[in-house]
Order: C-alpha cells, then sequence, then structure tokens
C-alpha cells in the first residue's frame, strides 16, 4: 500500500489535531501512551498468546457448525455489541477482531473465533517513535493478512477516529470489504462530528443523529442509517428497599479536558451531598471509567461511592434519581423509565435533555437542583415523567433485526450501483 504524507495524516494525525481543536491538550500524549503500553504488552507476551490464539482459532475451525454452507462473514471490531452479535449470529458468519482479554473471554465463553490484531499495535507504536514509514507498511501487511477472509462482507467498527480502526478502513477497502462504524456515543447540536467520518457507512441511535450528520454535510442522506439503540434495553425493577430516595450522579471526566474541571466536579458532589443528607436522601457517586478513582475517593472521603464491579444496570436499578451533566448512562437510565435530571452546570454547551423529551427535568445551577429535590420530597411524587422522545433514540426497533435489514440494503444498493457502472460502461 501506497503510505504518502496525506494518507499519514489522515491515518494518525487528524484525530489528534481534533483532540487539540476540541481542548484537550493532553489528547495526543494519551493515545500515544496508551499504543505504547499495550505494544509493551505485546512485546512482553505477544508470543505466548499468539500461541493460544493459534490453538483455540484451530479448534475452532474443527469443530463450529456455520449456519450454512457459505454464509457472509461480518466481523465485528469488539465484544462491545454483544446483543447484535447474539441475535445475528444464527444467520450470519461472525468473527471478533479482538487486542485484549476481554475480548477473547467472550469469543471463548460464547464458542466464537476470532482475529488477533494484537500484533498491529507494537507497528504503531514503532512509527510514533522512530518516523519510519516502514513501520506503517508492515502493519498494513499484517492487517491484510489478518483480514483476507473468504466471504468477508462487512467489518463493523466502535470508532472511525483512531489509527488501528483507520488502518482496518483502508486495507478493507483495498480488499473490497463495506466498512460500517456504530455511534457510541452522545453528540451535541452545534458541535463539529468527529466520529463517523471515515468507514463506508454509519449506523446512528435516532433520526436526530442522522440529520446531524446530514445537514453539517459530513455525509450523505444514503450513508447514515438508523439502527436504534445497539442494546437490547429491559424496564428497571426498583431495588431501592428504603423509604429513603436514593440518588446517585452520574460522573464523566472532564477533567481530562481541563484541570479546572475537576474543581467543578468536586464542588458539585460535595453540594449534592450535602442538599441529600438535609433532606434525608442517600447519596451515592458513580464514577466514569475514566475517572482517577483512588483520587477522588481521598478528596472526597465523606461520600459513597459505587463498587467497582457494579453495572451501570445495576446502579439504574438501585436509583431513584439519576443525576448528570450530559452523560450517555443518563439517556440510557431514562430509557429504562427512571426519573432523570440534567444538572447542566459545566462551562460547556450542550444539548437540553429536557427540551429533546429524553430527560425528566434539566437545570442549570445547584441552587435550582435543591429546590427541585426538596419539592419531590415534599411531595413524595417521582412520576413526573414525559414520554421518550423515540427521534432521539429510536426505542423501536430490535438492534439485531434493525442490523440485518441495514446490511440487505446495503447488499441491494451496492448490486445496484455495480449494474448501472456496467450499463454505462458498455455504451
Amino acid at each position: 500500500m501506497n503510505i504518502d504524507d496525506k494518507k499519514i495524516k489522515w491515518l494518525i494525525y487528524d484525530y489528534f489535531a481534533k483532540l487539540k481543536a476540541y481542548g484537550y491538550t493532553d489528547g495526543q500524549s494519551n493515545i500515544s501512551r496508551n499504543i505504547q503500553n499495550i505494544a509493551r504488552q505485546y512485546n512482553q507476551y505477544g508470543y505466548f498468546i499468539e500461541s493460544f490464539d493459534t490453538l483455540y482459532n484451530y479448534l475452532m475451525s474443527k469443530l463450529m457448525v456455520l449456519p450454512h454452507k457459505n454464509p457472509p462473514v461480518v466481523l465485528f471490531c469488539s465484544a462491545k455489541y454483544f446483543d447484535i452479535i447474539t441475535g445475528i449470529k444464527n444467520q450470519l458468519f461472525i468473527e471478533l477482531i479482538a487486542v485484549g482479554l476481554k475480548d477473547r473471554l467472550h469469543c471463548i465463553r460464547n464458542f466464537m473465533p476470532y482475529i488477533s490484531i494484537f500484533k498491529s499495535y507494537k507497528f504503531l507504536n514503532m512509527y510514533l517513535v522512530e518516523n519510519n514509514n516502514t513501520h506503517l507498511n508492515n502493519l498494513f501487511g499484517h492487517m491484510e493478512k489478518k483480514l483476507k477472509i473468504p466471504n468477508s462482507n462487512f467489518v463493523v467498527l466502535v470508532n472511525d477516529s483512531f489509527a488501528i480502526e483507520r488502518s482496518i478502513i483502508l486495507v478493507c477497502r483495498k480488499l473490497s470489504i463495506t466498512t460500517i462504524v456504530i455511534q457510541h456515543g452522545l453528540y451535541q447540536a452545534g458541535n463539529l462530528l468527529s466520529d463517523g467520518l471515515a468507514a463506508d457507512y454509519i449506523l446512528v441511535w435516532g433520526q436526530y443523529f442522522k440529520d446531524m450528520y446530514v445537514k453539517q454535510g459530513i455525509r450523505k442522506d444514503e450513508e447514515v442509517y438508523v439502527l436504534g439503540y445497539p442494546y437490547k434495553i429491559e424496564e428497571s425493577i426498583n431495588l431501592n428497599k428504603s423509604n429513603k430516595y436514593v440518588v446517585y450522579y452520574l460522573g464523566q471526566n472532564f477533567e481530562k479536558k481541563s484541570v479546572a474541571d475537576l474543581d467543578v466536579k468536586l464542588n458539585t458532589l460535595n453540594q449534592i451531598d450535602k442538599i441529600c443528607s438535609n433532606l434525608g436522601m442517600q447519596f451515592y457517586y458513580r464514577p466514569h471509567p475514566g475517572d482517577e478513582r483512588k483520587m477522588l475517593q481521598e478528596k472526597l472521603t465523606h461520600i459513597n461511592f459505587t463498587p467497582k464491579r457494579e453495572t451501570l444496570a445495576q446502579t439504574i436499578m438501585k436509583a431513584d434519581i439519576l443525576i448528570s451533566f450530559n452523560s450517555t448512562s443518563l439517556i440510557e437510565a431514562s430509557i429504562r423509565s427512571k426519573f432523570c435530571i440534567q444538572l447542566m452546570n459545566y462551562p460547556y454547551p450542550c444539548d437540553n435533555f429536557e427540551e429533546l423529551g429524553v430527560c425528566s427535568k434539566s437545570m442549570e445551577n445547584i441552587d435550582d437542583l435543591e429546590d427541585y429535590l426538596d419539592s419531590i420530597v415534599k411531595s413524595n411524587d417521582l412520576d413526573i415523567k414525559q414520554p421518550f422522545n423515540n427521534e432521539y433514540v429510536d426505542m423501536t426497533k430490535n438492534p439485531s433485526e434493525s442490523f440485518i435489514d441495514i446490511l440487505k440494503d446495503i447488499e441491494k444498493n451496492a448490486v445496484m450501483e455495480e449494474q448501472k457502472y456496467d450499463k454505462n460502461n458498455s455504451r
């Protein structure tokens, strides 16, 4: 594959520049450090892990029963979309593109084959250290060898912004494999989109997000499909057995962008804890996965933190009221019919979830929050909800059925384009 400066900029440095433009001054160093850590793990354990991968996939090739003789092959770059994978694995041949232990364990537990791209991080790290294009050629050669699978039709990505994912996209274009990225977080109106720009298609959660891509002129209408929410959501059962309302704050790690935002977080948690204590409510903080939990617990010794292994679903079930700035987790709680409050007290523009019909209440400051929680305690009523807006996140679709329908439509359109091309060239 011909590697020129333009391609290298798109592959590696484009996302670094976007992070800097969004105010994440340490974005490049944080991502480079993560790549370096994975490369170090490969150098230490790569031989043993690759030996295990080879043995496991050999056994799988002998033991697996395919859905039918020549099923289309869909490669998922993570076990993140387990609900979709479970729903389609009897119709299509599914393989994971694995890097870490979590993906491998998922495959072993579910009797699935996988492709390891662990070694690719070694090549990428060597390029970042030495700035030698030979390492990128080795990266592409490694990727092509891994992805060159008979009947491989689609590769499904969690993001299409990082260098590894973009190298997969470049190799897939060479191999005529269609690439798809699924929306993995909330996008704010008015913000430039940084994901969903490189893959052939993007699958979004609702019409609201499709309109963002099309109206900003980033993607054509036919390149964006409404998948719906990619996870199955069941009605949440309230596990709170006490007479007190239980309040959770769902954390976000804006301090990775600005150190000053750590003060906003600490002040917010201290004040909400004080309010809840005065009103006879129980308060808990659920840290963001990117939070420095130990540091926060040292600064907030009087505040209850959720257990490390507690899942989001468990937190939602335990809660009566959930509060956050603009976390995806807050939307998921709202989808589960929980009482959700958006506290817009960070110095960043964000969508008003109440106006969008995806949150019980939105407010801009702690004083308003205190008055509102006080009114809830006095009225003893949490039934002030509105119907969830399916234009924002479409909850009418079954994620696996929706995914299958989209693949069929993409294949149909590809055939029509090929016939149109042949017809024009035969004139």
